[in-house]
């Protein structure tokens, strides 16, 4: 874990980390969250210094709709990062293969936010997770109004993951959020 967070802290030195974790599902509701993601890199100031992780677990391989959704992702995240890439950053680290459980929990603890919006979902772990590993510091949890976690969450940032808008604007006030203000949303959940 420790070398994996050394490792990941070397990497995204001066960067903010919106993290995404799921398995490939369309329920996860990932174009919606590219949408989202664009619409919020039209509007920042931040090329330079963020950058959006999509863990993205491969799942029913053999499904030729799988198949087909996976390449119109990859698709769209290229898309965006030909748009919004800079020479010192690519927005969209786009990783369609499973990661040690060290790795994940590096990514967890190290991530500024957790962007957690699938359209349909019944607990959603990978929410509590991401506050579990948040030891050393308050991440911000972005979290669909759709998930069951939702309910026992309310310090969450809580969206519509449909409202594009919303969840770009969302992704902003999360990223602007002070440090005692964070703490405010995070510690209650953490306790929970």
């Amino acid at each position: 874990f420790h070398q994996h967070l050394k490792g990941f802290r070397e990497t995204y030195q001066d960067k903010k980390i919106v993290l995404c974790v799921e398995r490939l599902d369309y329920t996860k509701g990932i174009p919606r969250r590219l949408d989202a993601i664009e619409q919020y890199l039209s509007h920042s100031e931040r090329l330079e210094n963020i950058v959006f992780i999509f863990i993205n677990v491969p799942s029913r391989k053999s499904v030729p709709e799988y198949q087909d959704l996976l390449e119109d992702l990859q698709g769209r995240v290229s898309e965006i990062n030909g748009k919004y890439a800079t020479i010192q950053n690519v927005p969209i680290h786009f990783i369609h293969k499973s990661i040690s459980f060290s790795e994940l929990c590096a990514l967890y603890s190290l991530a500024d936010v957790a962007l957690v919006t699938p359209l349909i979902d019944g607990m959603n772990l990978v929410a509590k997770e991401y506050l579990a590993c948040q030891q050393d510091k308050n991440g911000v949890l972005i979290l669909s109004e759709f998930a069951g976690a939702a309910q026992e969450m309310p310090n969450a940032m809580i969206v519509n993951p449909y409202n594009i808008n919303e969840v770009a604007q969302t992704i902003e006030s999360a990223l602007k959020l002070t440090e005692s203000e964070k703490q405010k949303l995070v510690t209650p959940m953490k306790e929970r």
